[in-house]
């Protein structure tokens, strides 16, 4: 017998054998068992004596044994079927959808006086928007080439004319004059007698002020004449006719 088959046949008897094993010449041994752990022993007329842990038997083997070792665990069996798939968890609920609702500007928990949002659940959650930033400095003014042309030539020492006659004018008419004299009256927005200037009136009523009953006013131009001269509203003319 070869030692390969010596060795299946032994694995049929070591569960028995280990617990009390006899000997040639009448001995036995008691063997404690650990795990994964090799054993040696004396193999004569299908027995096994003198069986140790470790690579050799409590005892020389007779020349009549063969010394023998085998393991306590044998070799991996072959993989077991496959297992049956396990049945698909339960699906979860479905989540709770979020709004937020915003609160008051400047809301004392938000830093800078930001707003203040909360969430609108149970389980109550707190966001600050940003404060808005301060205001930046207002940069320097445009140069306009055209009214820079104008700076300083309006409004000075003007409609100081008195009221004088000339070349027949429509009455309303705005006249500008230089000199100490002007046609019509000077448009100083001062208030005029209705009674004395019907014609004046009935053109251009209380548009310049007055009570229309009384008095009315007439255009104010002083601030916008040109430097020393004067406008003037011809109040004695023609009365302008519609076409």
């Amino acid at each position: 017998m070869t030692r390969l088959g010596k060795r299946r046949r032994l694995l049929v008897v070591v569960a028995a054998l280990c617990a009390a094993i006899g000997s040639v010449a009448g001995y036995a041994y008691a063997v404690t068992q650990t795990a994964n752990q090799d054993f040696t022993g004396c193999l004569q007329n299908g027995k096994i004596a003198f069986v140790a842990i470790g690579g050799s038997p409590l005892m020389p083997c007779s020349p009549q044994a063969t010394q023998i070792t085998w393991s306590q665990t044998g070799p991996q069996g072959l993989p077991g079927p496959p297992g049956t798939p396990g049945t698909n968890g339960t699906n979860g609920t479905n989540g709770t959808s979020v709004t937020s609702t915003a609160l008051s500007s400047g809301d004392p928990n938000c830093p800078n006086g930001g707003s203040q949002f909360t969430a609108a659940l149970n389980n109550v959650t707190y966001a600050c928007n940003g404060a808005q930033g301060p205001t930046g400095a207002t940069g320097p003014s445009g140069s306009d080439p055209t009214a820079d042309a104008f700076v300083g030539k309006f409004g000075t020492n003007t409609n100081t004319a008195s009221s004088a006659s000339g070349a027949e004018c429509t009455i309303g008419q705005i006249l500008l004059s230089a000199g100490p004299l002007a046609v019509g009256l000077p448009a100083n927005g001062q208030l005029l007698q209705i009674s004395q200037h019907t014609a004046l009136f009935d053109l251009i009523g209380t548009t310049f002020g007055g009570d229309g009953v009384t008095t009315f006013g007439v255009p104010d131009l002083g601030g916008v004449a040109p430097n020393g001269l004067t406008y003037s509203i011809c109040d004695i003319g023609f009365f302008p006719a519609g076409r």
